[in-house]
């Protein structure tokens, strides 16, 4: 049982890391799918303190995985406030050209 929970959270961080390495915007709409998933995965895998000793170091790529994910939605939320400020200042360069 553990055995097929630990492949598919393997396969789960692969598609992550796809998902991540997109320069772009990353397909946002595939990703609470993918994190709830892999949170209920977890769950079944670190039910007792030997399971998390045992599991330690999935648990910590899927925390890195976390952090990663944070520090980009982050990145991308600094980007879009800057982009939105700018454009802001724009129109309001443009109306005071145009009177």
């Amino acid at each position: 049982m553990n055995q097929i929970i630990i492949d598919r959270l393997d396969e789960i961080r692969d598609e992550i890391e796809r998902l991540l390495s997109n320069e772009d915007v990353p397909e946002i709409d595939d990703f609470p799918k993918i994190w709830q998933e892999r949170d209920q995965l977890l769950k079944k895998l670190c039910q007792s303190k030997h399971s998390l000793i045992e599991h330690r170091a999935i648990i910590e790529v899927q925390l890195s995985l976390t952090h990663h994910w944070l520090a980009r939605t982050k990145a991308l939320s600094d980007k879009l406030g800057k982009d939105l400020l700018s454009s802001t200042r724009n129109q309001k360069a443009i109306r005071k050209y145009q009177r």
